[in-house]
């Protein structure tokens, strides 16, 4: 094999190492993209089964609330005493009312 031969070897090696460093730096790419997506995705699996527990869990909170709200008015509705009620005075309220008594008194 003459020099000239071995010179064109050389640059045909030369160019087929430049495509092969090439392709493995795409592939390296497409690698690095695949992982992303692949992050994506389990992200994206995360958020929907947090949609789906969190579903779970409120619907029948809110179904409880709903419940809740009302047997509160239907208990509203329901009488009560006087001493009940007075149980619940402020100390303002009780100080006016006892003014009130007094002003009926001396009258």
């Amino acid at each position: 094999m003459c020099i000239r031969d071995r010179i064109e070897m050389s640059e045909k090696c030369g160019d087929r190492i430049r495509e092969f460093n090439k392709a493995r730096k795409e592939l390296e790419k497409l690698q690095e993209q695949k992982v992303d997506m692949d992050r994506q995705l389990e992200l994206y699996k995360q958020k929907v089964e947090t949609k789906k527990v969190t579903k779970e869990i409120i619907s029948p909170l809110n179904d409880l609330q709903t419940k809740f709200k009302t047997e509160a008015y239907e208990l509203s509705k329901l009488p009560v005493s006087y001493t009940h009620l007075r149980a619940h005075e402020t100390s303002l309220h009780l100080v006016c009312r006892l003014l009130l008594e007094k002003k009926k008194k001396n009258k």
